[in-house]
C-alpha cells in the first residue's frame, strides 16, 4: 500500500496500483494525519484535538474510535503482508505502513540522497535524483486535510523543502554544464531550467538564494542584462518590503556577473580535486555556502538568562558534553538555542568565517518512545536538508546498518548536536551519548534534560527560574526582573497597550512569584488576560493548576498546560518516588532531611518504613530529576560544574535528640539543633500544589499532615526553652528557617481542632484541642522576642476559641499562655474599638464570667512556671493594689532559682525604679540585669537592658557612654535578626542623635522605626516613633511639620485600648504630646495659644505613674511661663520636675537653655526658693493653677 499527500490524498494497492477511495473529508484527515507519522504511535488525545480543533465531540474516545474503525474497513488489510493498515495501542493509534510508502517521507529521503551526491560533486547523478523527488509533486501538499491546524506546519516545511530542492537541482545542473543526461528533466535544459526559476522567483520575490540561481542561469545563457535586471529587481523589493540590503551571496553575483567572473557557473566539471577526492560544489562569485546550521527561527522574543547564556557557550567551549538540567517549563530548550546562536555569533567572529564548525543539528527526543528510537531521531536529525514532516525523519526510512555509524559520517564535519528532552529515555540517552562522544572526536554535544545523564565528563548547568521581585516591589523595582519583563512582553501581545503601572503591579508581582519564575507558568499566565485582568488571575492563584490550562495549540502537548509539564515528570518516577513527593507537599518552604524522614516515611505503601539512608536517596533522585530543589544558607546547590560520573547531590542531617519536658506536656523527641545553613529539600509552589493534589488522590493528606504538625510541634516545644540560653541565636534561627512549616502546622492544628471541638468533643477532638494549644503556647515567647505581640494575641485568642476555657488534660501550662497573651495583647470589646481578636466568654462557649475566671485562674497558675509569662503575670496582679507592690512583685523574682528568670526581674525592677524617679536603684538593678543576661548568653535580654540603660545614661548626661550602650544593644538585636525591641532602638538612637546635633542622621533612625513598627501593627510603638519625629521637627524649627505630625498622633491616641498597660500607654504618650505641642504652638503662636496644651498635659501628667513623664510635661510648661515672664513660677516648676525624674536631663541641651535663661532672671535666693518650693510640693500639677 502506498499513500500520497504531496497533492490530493492518494491510497494504492497492490502490485498494480489499485487506487483505493477513501470518502469523508474526517476520515481523509485522521489518514493524513497518522501518514504524517507512520509506524509511529500517535496519541489519541492529539489526534482528538487535531481532527475536532476547537469542537471535540462530547465522547472523544468513542468519536476516535469509530473513525478510525471506518478507515480500518476502506483501507480493509495490505493484501502482501495481511497485517490492518491501522495499528491500535492503548494510548493511540498508528499508520503500520513503513515511511518509504508515503511519498512525503520518499521525497524527503531522496532530496537528502540528492544533496548528497551534489555536495559530493555528482553533479549529473544530483540533478536526476532530484528531479526524481521532485517529480512526486502532484499538486498542494495535504490538500486534502481542510487546512487543518495540525498541516500549518508541515505544509510549510515541505513547500520550504521543494523550493531548497528546486535550488540545488539548479546548482547541479549550472555545475554540470547544462547536460546531466537525459534522466534529468527538461529543467536540466537552459531553457527549461531559466523558465522553473524565472515562475518561482515571481512567485517568491524575496527569496534570495532563488534571485541568486537565475541570474547564474541567465548569465550562462548569455543573457548578462536579463542577469543584472533581476538583481535590480530584488534589491528594489527587498528595500521597499523589509527595509533591507541585498545579501552577500546576491551581492557577490552580482559583482560577478558585473565583471564577467562566474566561468565556474557554467564551466564547472565536476573532475576530482588533486588530492583524489571528488570536486567540491561550486560557489557562486566564489564565496563559501552557509554553514549546515540548523536552528528553528523563534517567534517570541528572549528575556533575561544573559548570564546563563554567556555560562552554557563558556562550557560548550570547554567541555564535549553539557548538559542542562531543570523543572519542566524553566525555559531548557529556548536556552539551549539562544546560547548556540551565541556561540555560532562567537565562532564566526573568531574564525572569521561562517560559525560553529560543521554548524549545529537539534534533534527532538520528546516523541521517542520504544527502543532504537533515540537513535532514528538522531540520524533523521543529522541526515536532512532540514526539518521532516513531523518527528521521526528519515531514520526510519532508511533503517538498514548501525544507526550510530551513520550518525558519525554525517558528522565528521564536528557539530555541535543538541540533544532536546532526555529525560524519558536518559538511560538510552547517556548510552548513546558515550558511544558518539568515543565514535566521533570532533562532535559537542549540548542536551537538555530534567536530570543528568550522568556521562563521564558531563558538565552540568542548572537552568534555575527566572528572578522574580520582592513582595513589596513597585513598578520601577519590579520591572528591572526578569520574571516581570517575560510577563509584560506576553501580555502585551495579547492585550496591546498592557503596561504594569502602580495597580497592577502588585498583581503582577504576586502571579510572578507565585508562579516561582517559571516561563512557562508565566507565558500561561499572561495568555489568560485575554479575558481576565491581573487582579482576577492574581486572585485565582490557588487553583492555579485548572488556571492555566490554556495553552498554545502548536506546542508540544506537555507544554500545553501546567498541569501536563508536571504530570510529564510524575510519570517518569518510580512509585518509591511518587509517595515521598506527593507527601512532601505537606511541607511549607522546606525542610532539612531529618524532618523529611519524620514526616514522610510513615506508614510507607510497600516493604515497611524505609530508614533515614532510604528516604534520603529518594530525595537526591528527586533533586536529580528537578523536581526539588536542594539549598543551604538559603542559595541553591545546584549549579554549573563538571562531574565524574553524574550530578552529585550533598547530604546531611539536621536531626538530633531533645527533650521537650514540661508541666502537663509530657516529654518526646525533638528535631535537634539545625540552623538554616543545613541542606534543605523544598518543591516549587506549582509542584507543591500538584503533589497535594496527588496526596489527596492517595488518601493521604490527613495522615501526612498530622505527622507534619506533630514534628514541628516537638520541635517548636524543644526550642522554646532555649531561647532564654546562650543557644538562643542558634534557637531562633531554626525557628525562622521553619517559620513556614510552623505557621503550616499550627493553621492545620486550629483548623483541626476547631471542627473536632464542633464534634461534641470527643477524644479526637481533645487531642487536636491539646495540639493547638501546645504549639501556640510553644511559638508565644519567639514571637514576642520578635516584637509581634499582636500576632501572639491573635493566634492565642483562636486556639482559646477552638477548646474554650476549659484547659483539655495535659495542657494546662499552654492553656494558662494562651489566656495571658491573648488579655494582655488585643483590644478589648468594650471600647468601641474591637478588632474581633481578644476572646470573652461568647467565643469560648461560655459567659464574660466564665473568661473573668479563666484569667484569674491563669494569672495564678502561671507564677508556677518558668516561663516569661509568669513574671508578667505577677505585675499584672501586683498592679491593681498600691504602686510600691509592683516594684515588690518584681523583686521577689529577683531571687527566682531559675537565672533567667532572675535576670528579667532586675531588668523589670531597673525600669519600674527609673520609672519612679530612683536613679542610683535604677541604674544598680539595670547593670545587675546586664551582668546576669551576659552569663546567661540571651541577647533579646542583653539588647533590652542595654537600651533602657542607655536611656538613663542620657538623662545623666554621659552621652558617650549612652551611644556604646545602645550600639551594642544594636549589635545584638541585628546578630539575633531583627529583635521586638528594633524599633525602641531606633527611637532612641534618633533622640541620642538629635540632642548631640545630627538631625539628618535622627531622621533617618526615626524613619526607620515607624516603617518598621508599621509592619508590625505595633500602635504603641508607631506612636512613639511619630512622637519622636515630631519633637525633631520642632526642634529643627520646622513647626508646620512637627504640627500635622503631633496632632495626627493625637488623634490615633485611641488605638492605645489594650487591656492591662495600654490605658497607661495611652495617657504617658498623650501627656508627651501636649507638652510637645504647647511648645510648638508657643514657638509659632505664642503664649497664648500655648496655654490650653499645657495645661491639657499637666492634667494628663497628672494621673500617670510614670515620673519622667511627668518632669517633662513640668519642664514644657516652665517654657511657657519663662516666655510669660513668670521666673518663679518656671523655676517652681523645674525644681519639682528634678524630684519627680530624681534629676535633671542632663543630655538635654533645651532644658539647659531653659534653666540658663530662669537663672538669669531671677537672683539666687529667688531662684533657690523657687526651687525648694517646686521640689516640695506634693501634686507639682497644681502650679497651673497659679
Amino acid at each position: 500500500m502506498r499513500i500520497g499527500v504531496l497533492g490530493p490524498l492518494q491510497v494504492l494497492c497492490g502490485t498494480h496500483g489499485q487506487a483505493i477511495e477513501v470518502g469523508g473529508a474526517r476520515l481523509r484527515a485522521l489518514l493524513i494525519r497518522l501518514a504524517l507519522d507512520p509506524g509511529r504511535l500517535v496519541l489519541g488525545d492529539r489526534l482528538v484535538e487535531d481532527l475536532w480543533e476547537q469542537r471535540p465531540p462530547a465522547d472523544p474516545a468513542g468519536a476516535l474510535q469509530s473513525l478510525v474503525s471506518r478507515l480500518r474497513r476502506v483501507l480493509d488489510a495490505d493484501p502482501q503482508t495481511g497485517r490492518a493498515a491501522i495499528g491500535s495501542h492503548p494510548l493511540g493509534y498508528r499508520l503500520d505502513l513503513p515511511p518509504e510508502c508515503v511519498d512525503a517521507w520518499t521525497f524527503e529521503r531522496e532530496v537528502t540522497h540528492g544533496r548528497t551526491a551534489l555536495e559530493a560533486g555528482e553533479f549529473a547523478r544530483a540533478a536526476q535524483v532530484l528531479h526524481a523527488a521532485l517529480s512526486l509533486w502532484r499538486g498542494d501538499p495535504l490538500a486534502d486535510a481542510g487546512g487543518a491546524g495540525f498541516t500549518l506546519g508541515p505544509v510549510a516545511r515541505l513547500h520550504e523543502m521543494r523550493l531548497a530542492a528546486v535550488e540545488d537541482r539548479a546548482d547541479a545542473v549550472l555545475a554540470s554544464a547544462g547536460s546531466p543526461g537525459p534522466d534529468a528533466g527538461e529543467a536540466a535544459t537552459m531553457p527549461g531550467l531559466i523558465a522553473e526559476l524565472t515562475e518561482l522567483r515571481a512567485a517568491h520575490p524575496l527569496r534570495e538564494r532563488l534571485a541568486v540561481r537565475l541570474m547564474r542561469a541567465l548569465h550562462a545563457d548569455g543573457q548578462r542584462a536579463a542577469a543584472l535586471a533581476v538583481h535590480d529587481r530584488t534589491r528594489r523589493e527587498l528595500a521597499e518590503q523589509l527595509g533591507t540590503d541585498p545579501g552577500p551571496e546576491l551581492r557577490d553575483v552580482h559583482l560577478g556577473v558585473l565583471r564577467g567572473l562566474l566561468t565556474n557557473s557554467r564551466g564547472h566539471s565536476g573532475a576530482p580535486a588533486a588530492d583524489g577526492r571528488p570536486a567540491r560544489r561550486p560557489e557562486a562569485g566564489g564565496g563559501r555556502t552557509d554553514p549546515p546550521t540548523r536552528l528553528p527561527a523563534r517567534l517570541t522574543s528572549f528575556v533575561g538568562r544573559e548570564e546563563e547564556v554567556r555560562e552554557v557557550r563558556r562550557l560548550l567551549g570547554e567541555h564535549r558534553l553539557v548538559t542542562l538540567t531543570g523543572p519542566g517549563g524553566v525555559g531548557k530548550t529556548r536556552l539551549a538555542l539562544e546560547a548556540l546562536e551565541a556561540l555560532e555569533a562567537k565562532e564566526a567572529k573568531e574564525a572569521g568565517g561562517t560559525g560553529i564548525r560543521g554548524g549545529v543539528r537539534v534533534a527532538d527526543l520528546a516523541s521517542v518512545t520504544g527502543p532504537g528510537g533515540l537513535a532514528a531521531a538522531v540520524l533523521s536529525a543529522v541526515c536532512r536538508p532540514a526539518a521532516g514532516v513531523l518527528a521521526g525523519g528519515l531514520a526510519a526510512a532508511d533503517s538498514a546498518g548501525d544507526p550510530l555509524e551513520r550518525i558519525v559520517q554525517a558528522l565528521t564535519a564536528g557539530p555541535v548536536l543538541l540533544l532536546d528532552n532526555c529525560e524519558h529515555v536518559v538511560e538510552e540517552a547517556a548510552g548513546f551519548v558515550q558511544r558518539l562522544l568515543s565514535a566521533a572526536p570532533r562532535v559537542r554535544v549540548l542536551a537538555t534534560s530534567r536530570e543528568p545523564l550522568g556521562v563521564i565528563g558531563e558538565a552540568l548547568c542548572h537552568v534555575r527560574p527566572l528572578s522574580v521581585p520582592g513582595p513589596d516591589a513597585g513598578p520601577e523595582k519590579a520591572g528591572t526582573h526578569a520574571a516581570v519583563i517575560l510577563f509584560a512582553d506576553r501580555a502585551s501581545a495579547v492585550s496591546p497597550g498592557f503596561v504594569i503601572d502602580h495597580e497592577s503591579a502588585r498583581h503582577v508581582v504576586r502571579l510572578c512569584r507565585e508562579l516561582d519564575g517559571l516561563p512557562l507558568a508565566i507565558e500561561l499566565a499572561a495568555a489568560r488576560l485575554r479575558s481576565l485582568t491581573t487582579a482576577q488571575l492574581a486572585d485565582r492563584l490557588d487553583d492555579r493548576l485548572r488556571l492555566l490550562a490554556q495553552g498554545t495549540r502548536t506546542a508540544l502537548p506537555r507544554h500545553r498546560t501546567l498541569r501536563a509539564v508536571i504530570d510529564w515528570s510524575w510519570a517518569l518516577l518510580t512509585p518509591d518516588e511518587q509517595v515521598l513527593l506527593r507527601r512532601l507537599s505537606v511541607f511549607s518552604g522546606g525542610a532539612g532531611p531529618g524532618e523529611v524522614h519524620r514526616v514522610c516515611a510513615r506508614h510507607w505503601p510497600q516493604d515497611g518504613r524505609p530508614d533515614e539512608a532510604a528516604v534520603q536517596d529518594l530525595l537526591a533522585a528527586l533533586v536529580d530529576k528537578s523536581l526539588v530543589v536542594v539549598t543551604a544558607d538559603g542559595a541553591g546547590l545546584i549549579g554549573t560544574g563538571t562531574t565524574g560520573t553524574a550530578a552529585a547531590t550533598g547530604r546531611g542531617t539536621a536531626a538530633g535528640p531533645g527533650t521537650a519536658a514540661g508541666p502537663g506536656t509530657g516529654t518526646g523527641t525533638g528535631t535537634g539543633t539545625g540552623t538554616a545553613g543545613d541542606v534543605r529539600y523544598r518543591l516549587l509552589e506549582t509542584v507543591r500544589e500538584y503533589a497535594a493534589d496527588r496526596l489527596a488522590e492517595a488518601g493521604e493528606d490527613g495522615s501526612a499532615g498530622q505527622a507534619h504538625t506533630d514534628c514541628f510541634l516537638e520541635l517548636a516545644e524543644a526550642a522554646e526553652p532555649r531561647l532564654r540560653t546562650a543557644d538562643q541565636l542558634a534557637r531562633l534561627a531554626r525557628l525562622d528557617a521553619e517559620q513556614g512549616n510552623l505557621d503550616a502546622a499550627l493553621g492545620r492544628a486550629m483548623r483541626a481542632a476547631a471542627a473536632a471541638g464542633a464534634g461534641a468533643g470527643n477524644g479526637i477532638g481533645i487531642g487536636a484541642a491539646e495540639r493547638a494549644l501546645r504549639l501556640t503556647a510553644a511559638l508565644v515567647w519567639p514571637w514576642l522576642m520578635r516584637g509581634q505581640g499582636h500576632r501572639a494575641g491573635e493566634r492565642a485568642a483562636e486556639a482559646l476559641r477552638a477548646c474554650g476555657y476549659t484547659p483539655p488534660p495535659g495542657s494546662e501550662r499552654a492553656h494558662a499562655i494562651c489566656v495571658i497573651v491573648a488579655q494582655l495583647t488585643l483590644p478589648s470589646r468594650d471600647d468601641g474599638s474591637d478588632t474581633g481578636g481578644r476572646v470573652d466568654g461568647g467565643d469560648a462557649g461560655g459567659t464574660g464570667a466564665d473568661a473573668a475566671r479563666a484569667f484569674g485562674q491563669a494569672l495564678v497558675a502561671a507564677q508556677r512556671f518558668e516561663h516569661p509569662v509568669a513574671l508578667g503575670a505577677a505585675l499584672f496582679l501586683a498592679a491593681s493594689g498600691p504602686p510600691n507592690e509592683v516594684a515588690e512583685a518584681a523583686r521577689r523574682f529577683c531571687t527566682h532559682r531559675d537565672p533567667w528568670t532572675a535576670a528579667l526581674a532586675h531588668l523589670v525592677l531597673g525600669r519600674i525604679e527609673l520609672s519612679g524617679g530612683r536613679i542610683e536603684r535604677a541604674e544598680r538593678c539595670l547593670r545587675s540585669s546586664l551582668l546576669r543576661f551576659r552569663g546567661i548568653g540571651d541577647r533579646w535580654g542583653l539588647a533590652l537592658a542595654l537600651v533602657t540603660l542607655a536611656g538613663l545614661l542620657s538623662v545623666t548626661g554621659e552621652a558617650a557612654e549612652a551611644m556604646a550602650a545602645l550600639e551594642e544593644a544594636r549589635g545584638h538585636d541585628a546578630a539575633a535578626g531583627g529583635l521586638g525591641d528594633s524599633p525602641v532602638l531606633l527611637v532612641l538612637s534618633g533622640q541620642l542623635r538629635a540632642r548631640g546635633g545630627d538631625l539628618s542622621g535622627a531622621r533617618a533612625d526615626l524613619e526607620q522605626a515607624r516603617e518598621v513598627a508599621t509592619g508590625r501593627r505595633d500602635t504603641q510603638l508607631l506612636l512613639a516613633s511619630q512622637y519622636a519625629i515630631g519633637e525633631l521637627a520642632r526642634r529643627a524649627g520646622d513647626f508646620e511639620d512637627a504640627l500635622k505630625c503631633q496632632q495626627a498622633a493625637v488623634e490615633s491616641l485611641p488605638q492605645l485600648t489594650a487591656v492591662g498597660t495600654g490605658a497607661a500607654q495611652q495617657v504617658q504618650l498623650s501627656a508627651l504630646l501636649h507638652t510637645s505641642l504647647g511648645r510648638i504652638r508657643l514657638r509659632r503662636d505664642g503664649p497664648h495659644q500655648a496655654l490650653r496644651w499645657h495645661l491639657r498635659a499637666l492634667e494628663l501628667a497628672a494621673d500617670c505613674d510614670d515620673h519622667p513623664v511627668r518632669a517633662t510635661a513640668l519642664e514644657g510648661f516652665a517654657e511657657y511661663c519663662l516666655a510669660r515672664g513668670e521666673a518663679e513660677r518656671a523655676v517652681a516648676a523645674l525644681g519639682a520636675a528634678h524630684a519627680l525624674r530624681g534629676t535633671h536631663d542632663a543630655g538635654d541641651p533645651e532644658l539647659r537653655r531653659l534653666l540658663d535663661g530662669c537663672a538669669a532672671a531671677l537672683d539666687a535666693t529667688a531662684y533657690t526658693a523657687a526651687w525648694n518650693r517646686g521640689r516640695a510640693l506634693p501634686r507639682p500639677e497644681s502650679l497651673a493653677a497659679g
